[in-house]
């Protein structure tokens, strides 16, 4: 059939396309039945995939803390010296109690210096709260 061979030397060709070209060698035939041949052919371009649509997650309500040492909450404030230093702190609360746990400030704050102070936090509460 002609718009097998058509639609095998342009792939890329839909039925609009390949009607003109039917046309233009002398076929007489109209777009809706070029359309309808084309699709019962199994030539029908795929369109492209669309992307997936991510719906928001519903998050579940918090939940109040019920004991000490059960929720933390952790904030970094900066600022900025007169000579151009910065300056950070680290505040660290008891969602539960409301009272601040930990302060700690300096110029430098790194990585590896804030997990081990957390981790010395931790077990001083463990060891306050009895449950080690």
């Amino acid at each position: 059939m002609q718009i097998n061979e058509l639609a095998a030397t342009r792939v890329r060709y839909g039925y609009r396309r390949i009607h003109v070209l039917l046309q233009r060698e002398g076929w007489q035939i109209n777009h809706k039945r070029a359309r309808r041949i084309y699709r019962e052919l199994g030539l029908q371009l795929r369109n492209k995939t669309p992307k997936r649509k991510v719906k928001a997650k519903l998050r579940e309500d918090r939940v109040q803390p019920t004991a000490p040492n059960e929720c933390w909450s952790m904030d970094f404030l900066s600022d900025q010296l007169f000579d151009g230093r910065k300056v950070r702190v680290l505040s660290i609360v008891d969602n539960f109690l409301g009272y601040r746990l930990h302060w700690m400030s300096g110029t430098v704050t790194r990585g590896v210096m804030l997990s081990m102070r957390l981790s010395v936090l931790q077990g001083n509460m463990a060891a306050h709260s009895g449950s080690e």
